[in-house]
């Protein structure tokens, strides 16, 4: 017979379950628990879950986030998919949250449609593609770079790649077995172009990118990439695009999916250390670059007249 207390010890590990798995309980998951299955839905019922999938249910109070909507998923399909695109950018931190939930299953997998999902089919999804990212399968870095590159601009996907490098999660070599991959779609030819790219070209943003290439366009050439100076405190900064021997820099502030208020505190913090460094500095923005590329080529000529250069 069961007690009161077997039942309160079974519902608390179904919470604690649930929790662990984004807030997601099917009713599998509640027998496992040893909760019957119409006690369960008896207090789903009562308590008016929220049920974002047939048979998935929410617990009371979680939220639906994207990674609940993918865990519900999960249960409801199964793991023979993968979270990707720009779900995937989102999941591995490396870009703004999308507003449906991106999936990528194989050609031959049916699915349901499930509200607030795009169903992407892929003949080429292979293990090496997926990794388990909280406990939800997700495609890997590199897969997800190359997915996206035929749906976002050149500036985004340069950015995206420039700061997953930075990070260290992945690096140049891995990205060039996914471009050597023969396989054929809309971002094949922009993944490619971008990988090349960072062979020769270590900016650290398009931004940088492209203020290099402004600046040798109007004949000013900068040290090859970011310059590293040390601080009179000690402390080592590379600059973005450096003019080293009239000790004049230019800082890109560019404003990202991962911008916020430390951030900017930190990139003032930069600057403060630069100019009591002795450098100058001119300051670029994406929009400064489009619209006074007069004002940034009068700063440029300004220093170096002031430095005799």
């Amino acid at each position: 017979m069961t007690t009161c207390r077997d039942q309160r010890s079974a519902w608390a590990t179904l919470y604690a379950s649930g929790r662990a798995n984004h807030g997601v309980v099917t009713v599998a998951m509640a027998v496992a628990c040893g909760i019957p299955r119409t006690t369960f839905y008896r207090r789903v019922q009562d308590e008016r879950w929220r049920q974002p999938f047939r048979g998935v249910f929410l617990l009371p109070g979680a939220p639906l986030t994207h990674a609940a909507k993918a865990a519900a998923v999960v249960a409801g399909l199964g793991d023979r998919f993968a979270v990707s695109h720009e779900s995937a950018l989102f999941v591995h931190g490396l870009g703004p949250e999308p507003a449906d939930l991106h999936l990528t299953l194989p050609r031959d997998r049916r699915s349901r449609p499930f509200p607030g999902v795009q169903v992407h089919r892929s003949a080429t999804l292979v293990a090496s593609d997926v990794a388990r990212v909280r406990g939800l399968p997700v495609t890997s870095i590199a897969r997800t770079i190359r997915d996206v590159a035929g749906r976002v601009g050149d500036s985004f996907l340069y950015d995206v790649v420039t700061e997953a490098e930075r990070l260290r999660l992945i690096d140049l070599a891995t990205l060039q077995r996914q471009a050597d991959r023969q396989v054929m779609g809309a971002g094949a030819a922009a993944f490619a172009e971008v990988v090349g790219q960072r062979q020769s070209d270590r900016s650290e943003s398009s931004l940088e990118r492209d203020t290099v290439a402004f600046c040798r366009a109007h004949g000013f050439e900068p040290h090859p990439g970011p310059y590293p100076l040390t601080c009179h405190s000690g402390r080592v900064l590379h600059l973005d695009v450096a003019f080293v021997p009239i000790r004049h820099t230019i800082e890109c502030d560019g404003v990202g999916f991962h911008s916020d208020r430390r951030a900017f505190e930190i990139d003032r913090l930069r600057w403060g250390q630069i100019t009591s460094s002795d450098w100058t500095i001119t300051w670029v923005t994406r929009k400064r670059l489009r619209d006074d590329p007069v004002g940034i080529l009068d700063e440029l000529r300004c220093a170096h007249l002031r430095a005799g250069g």
